[in-house]
């Protein structure tokens, strides 16, 4: 992970990339900019709570031009 910069997991149990990729496509391509701006990190939109886990937006100028949210069951 420390050359790549993530990992790729094979064999796990009951997933289902169809269903993963229906809901990754629903976040990004469905929901509003203003709910976004709601899911962000305090970092990111001051009137939020959450400091760790949320919705991490665009970054201008940033080289890994990528949105994503971060969630946790902990």
């Amino acid at each position: 992970m420390s050359n790549v910069g993530f990992i790729y997991l094979k064999n796990v149990p009951d997933y289902r990339q169809a269903e993963l990729y229906k809901a990754v496509k629903a976040f990004h391509h469905d929901i509003t900019l203003e709910d976004k701006e709601q899911m962000k990190l305090k970092h990111f939109n001051k009137n939020n709570k959450n400091r760790m886990h949320g919705f991490f937006p665009f970054i201008d100028n940033d080289p890994s031009h990528k949105e994503f949210y971060d969630m946790s069951n902990v």
